[in-house]
């Protein structure tokens, strides 16, 4: 029982990776990003250039990678919130948006007081955060592709409440305008 208790708390964390059974080709991504994003320590290795990768690493060249790879998702759920607003529709999956945004935005930061202090060139912390980053630019970009992946995610989406939930409100001002009395304690107030 309980098993199944843990399981059903971590669908919703893990929901963003579903897309994944639909289009595997996601995986790419993150070869790309990590080859690319690193290709000048890939190549100084590849040259034997063990001085160029040490300087790298001790001028914190992963802070520099994990930043990039992180910020871009910023503006992308930004311009996703503005393009609803405009559009007037209501933005799918909107707690899956704020939440990574609040943390991305913490770890960015807590990313350039890392590259700005004194952990700049410890090669263990910048290999364990390029690790990391990776990973949660990685589940960033499965959830700016749930909207495509409906037969995967559908469940998840949390935009049926807030539709639900503006309804409610439209009725109960539309109840509030045919209001003409209220019941108090001294008979009936007229509005």
């Amino acid at each position: 029982m309980k098993e199944t208790k843990e399981k059903k708390s971590r669908k919703p964390i893990l929901a963003p990776l579903y897309v994944l059974k639909e289009e595997k080709i996601y995986w790419i991504w993150v070869f790309f990003v990590f080859f690319f994003g690193l290709i000048n320590i890939w190549a100084a290795i590849c040259l034997g250039e063990k001085d160029s990768v040490v300087s790298a690493m001790e001028e914190g060249i992963v802070y520099t990678y994990s930043i990039s790879i992180c910020a871009p998702f910023l503006a992308e759920m930004l311009i996703k919130v503005v393009g609803s607003k405009r559009e007037n529709k209501v933005m799918p999956y909107v707690w899956y948006h704020v939440i990574t945004a609040a943390i991305n935005v913490v770890f960015i930061i807590v990313l350039t007081f890392l590259w700005t202090g004194s952990y700049r060139g410890n090669i263990i912390l910048q290999i364990i955060i390029a690790i990391a980053a990776t990973a949660f630019s990685f589940y960033m970009y499965c959830i700016l592709q749930m909207e495509k992946h409906e037969a995967f995610v559908g469940e998840y989406d949390d935009c049926e409440y807030l539709r639900n939930e503006k309804s409610r409100m439209n009725q109960t001002e539309a109840a509030a305008d045919k209001l003409v009395t209220i019941d108090g304690e001294e008979g009936e107030i007229e509005i």
